[in-house]
């Protein structure tokens, strides 16, 4: 095997390994987060406990804004809508287009 080859196989080995564990390290502190919740809830002393956000906050949320109803035209537009030199282009580029090769 060429050395480069060699290289970039360790590279792809320990970066495998990284993310196992990683993954492994989420995984316990997941596990002892919901043991410690669990006890604590068990305890009986969860209706005197502060009343805390249990992820941090992520700050506000933004909500679209709704705007008031438009009204209707009641007079039609006085020339019709011309396409666009884009679409007759296209138009134009695919009525020239040779037909596809039947199978």
């Amino acid at each position: 095997m060429a050395p480069g080859y060699v290289i970039a196989l360790g590279f792809e080995i320990a970066g495998s390994i990284g993310l196992c564990l990683g993954l492994i390290l989420l995984r316990t502190e997941r596990h002892a987060r919901s043991a410690e919740l669990k006890a604590f809830l068990k305890s009986g002393n969860a209706a005197g406990a502060p009343s805390t956000p249990v992820s941090p906050r992520r700050g506000p949320v933004v909500r679209a804004a709704q705007s008031p109803p438009r009204p209707a035209r009641s007079e039609p537009e006085a020339e019709p809508a011309q396409p666009s030199e884009a679409l007759q282009a296209l138009r134009r580029a695919y009525t020239r287009s040779p037909e596809p090769l039947e199978a």
